[in-house]
């Protein structure tokens, strides 16, 4: 069996936190998850929440919640940045604003609650990436992104920030694991901070 990175009370102190962080965020952003379920509905007909299949810790499957901000009609094998440039699907007025703030991730709050993710980690894969060159970068590395639970944000977001290269993403994400800590997890929650409120003022 593979050694679990990090020591055992960190794993400990690490879910410890995403519980009671996840909890009392779920209870403070209640009535924006309220407002934000009113405007998906109207502005197009459909669920309000999307699902989707993603690979989390040891690649067990999980169903991971967002609010949806394509239109129903919108092909579903296309991801959300291909969707942003495709010109022939219409997407509702608030859709920009909630993909480009990451609000319309909060309903994972949900999923760090119950355990699938985590509020720091690598981000959780499709399940249809399974054996693709992402699935295959991942897991060339010499410490394997699995072997933690996925995460809202992580180190690859911060160095990334919009680029999209699986190779460089891998190794991020490959290096987060390799220095799996308290001093880590810190660092990446305070940088996501402002970078959150950036997006939320960016126009356009």
């Amino acid at each position: 069996m593979e050694r679990r990175p990090g020591t055992l009370g960190f794993r400990f102190f690490k879910r410890s936190m995403d519980v009671l962080v996840s909890g009392v965020g779920l209870l403070f952003v209640s009535p924006f998850l309220l407002v934000g379920a009113i405007l998906v509905r109207a502005g197009s007909p459909g669920p309000i929440l999307f699902r989707q299949v993603r690979l989390g810790k040891d690649e067990k499957p999980f169903v991971i919640y967002k609010f949806r901000t394509m239109r129903v009609e919108a092909p579903s094998h296309k991801s959300p940045l291909e969707l942003n440039d495709d010109t022939t699907v219409p997407l509702p007025r608030f859709a920009k604003f909630l993909r480009r703030s990451r609000m319309d991730e909060l309903p994972q709050l949900w999923n760090v609650f119950r355990g699938d993710m985590s509020l720091i980690g690598p981000r959780p894969m499709q399940e249809k990436q399974f054996e693709t060159p992402l699935y295959e970068a991942r897991k060339n590395q010499e410490y394997d992104p699995f072997l933690v639970r996925p995460g809202l944000t992580g180190l690859a977001q911060m160095r990334m920030e919009c680029r999209h290269d699986i190779q460089e993403k891998a190794k991020f994400d490959g290096e987060y694991v390799r220095k799996f800590s308290f001093r880590q997890d810190f660092a990446i929650f305070f940088r996501t901070i402002p970078m959150v409120i950036g997006l939320i003022l960016r126009k356009g």
